[in-house]
């Protein structure tokens, strides 16, 4: 009864009135954040699992038999995805051999005490990459502070995240696959060298690959550089470094590089390592004390909405304990009620009734 009646915006204010109380005691600083994601199972079985387009067909027809007067509106994109009728919003992921069928929960996490900042809740098909920048915006929105440095893993490591960062001038910790490897080579392309003066790349022989395509750019955005024939045909290393049998060496740059060599260049490399070592007990750790201690790797319930609701009070049950602890006071009913707000007290108390297994005793 209280999710149907209260929604999701009472449930994000409760979690932003604890968040506020945990700014106002200094637990917050805002200035490093790390962002990760967590997978969460459905709480429903791959067996069930249709195509897409047999449930909407479904819904349509369900929609006639109700709506004679209006004409009923049928989402058809993407119809070759495969759902379930028991949760129509979960959807498949595989990662590592693993598929699951289920939800994202994407967070920010302070660094200086581990205070979650920002959860959002997506498909479980959603990429990482595609919320990097909403995860920001939120974490801005919700403290009113703008991060100095963010940290992720290489999920996050895409140009488009790069050049968000770059505008809004936050420093990237955040490393990358490299990107348009030659497969066919020994050598990597991260061995040559940019050179922006000269608008050209330095192999490891010394030797210079110059752009050919200056009219307009290659497939994705990005210019070729090549060496000539003869150039590599006398080069030592030409057995594991060239794969054509009619041109030199070749090389892509997409046109928004100048974002990843940013990216690499903004932070020295001890201090990576140490954000990046940071990042496996702030947010991988944030996660498994959910798992652990309130049950945040199954959903309770069916769809999206709900779904946002376990995990806005997930985050806030965390974020309590680490309040409560701060200001010593070991969780009683009295704490409380000088911790939150008269408002959200009686909510409080209402909500861990229903959902007591999420509070730690």
């Amino acid at each position: 009864k209280a999710r149907s009646r209260w929604g999701v915006d009472v449930f994000a204010r409760f979690f932003e009135n604890v968040l506020n109380q945990c700014i106002e005691v200094g637990l917050v600083d805002g200035q490093t954040i790390h962002i990760d994601s967590s997978t969460i199972d459905a709480n429903a079985g791959k067996n069930r699992l249709r195509p897409k387009l047999k449930l909407l067909g479904r819904q349509f027809y369900q929609k006639l038999d109700e709506q004679t007067d209006k004409q009923p509106e049928l989402n058809a994109d993407n119809p070759g995805t495969k759902v379930t009728d028991v949760d129509p919003d979960a959807r498949l992921f595989t990662k590592d051999g693993k598929t699951t069928l289920g939800y994202k929960d994407h967070r920010v996490i302070d660094d200086s005490h581990g205070i979650i900042t920002a959860t959002i809740t997506k498909a479980a098909n959603i990429h990482d990459d595609k919320v990097f920048s909403e995860a920001i915006e939120e974490h801005i929105e919700n403290t009113g502070i703008k991060p100095d440095k963010a940290v992720a893993d290489k999920g996050y490591g895409y140009i488009e995240n790069y050049r968000y960062l770059y505008d809004k001038d936050i420093l990237s910790c955040i490393p990358h696959k490299d990107f348009n490897v030659n497969t066919k080579s020994k050598i990597s392309r991260s061995e040559f060298i940019y050179d922006s003066r000269n608008d050209c790349y330095i192999c490891p022989a010394g030797q210079k690959l110059y752009r050919y395509d200056h009219h307009r750019p290659h497939r994705r955005n990005s210019y070729r550089y090549r060496a000539k024939y003869h150039v590599c045909r006398q080069c030592q290393f030409v057995e594991k470094c060239v794969s054509s049998t009619t041109y030199g060496r070749q090389v892509t740059r997409n046109m928004d590089a100048k974002y990843v060599d940013w990216a690499d260049r903004c932070l020295s490399k001890y201090e990576r390592c140490r954000l990046l070592g940071r990042r496996k007990y702030r947010a991988e750790g944030s996660f498994a004390d959910a798992a652990n201690n309130h049950g945040y790797k199954r959903a309770r319930w069916w769809g999206k909405t709900k779904m946002q609701i376990q995990n806005l009070m997930i985050a806030t049950i965390q974020n309590l304990r680490k309040l409560l602890g701060c200001l010593g006071h070991g969780g009683s009913a009295e704490a409380l009620q000088r911790v939150l707000s008269p408002d959200f007290s009686l909510m409080f108390t209402r909500i861990c009734s229903r959902i007591g297994r999420l509070v730690v005793n």
